[in-house]
């Protein structure tokens, strides 16, 4: 139930939300879970990628074909190259910024808390507005 609330409001801030809907349109909105804007942040935006389980809880993912489901994005008139790349949860995922923590420190696996990757977030690039739907 909570996935389809998590993805009726992203259908309805494209919808309703202006400025989304005109980034949208000029593809610089980036979509994800937490787990993904954490690492697009960590890895100074080289990285826009989730795993499969926090990709399957945004009820966009198809577990059958491990693909985004393009039919229900079609559906919900939501453009799919605002949707992070899926990778296995043990993949390697870069490293951290030594910007942000004085030392490169490698990032392996890539798990959040279920609670968390309800959370939606949108970020538009140029102005690197966050909208953020619980």
């Amino acid at each position: 139930m909570f996935l389809i609330q998590v993805t009726l409001r992203l259908v309805w801030m494209l919808q309703n939300v202006e400025a989304l809907k005109k980034a949208a349109k000029c593809r610089q909105v980036m979509f994800g879970t937490l787990d993904t804007w954490l690492l697009y942040k960590l890895t100074e935006g080289k990285l826009h990628v989730t795993d499969v389980s926090n990709a399957s809880a945004t009820g966009f993912y198809d577990p059958f074909t491990m693909k985004w489901a393009y039919w229900l994005l079609r559906l919900f008139n939501i453009p799919g190259d605002i949707l992070p790349e899926v990778w296995d949860t043990a993949a390697d995922f870069g490293y951290i910024s030594s910007h942000i923590v004085g030392a490169d420190i490698p990032i392996r696996s890539l798990v959040c808390c279920l609670v968390e990757t309800m959370r939606l977030v949108v970020q538009v690039k140029p102005t690197e507005k966050l909208f953020w739907l619980k």
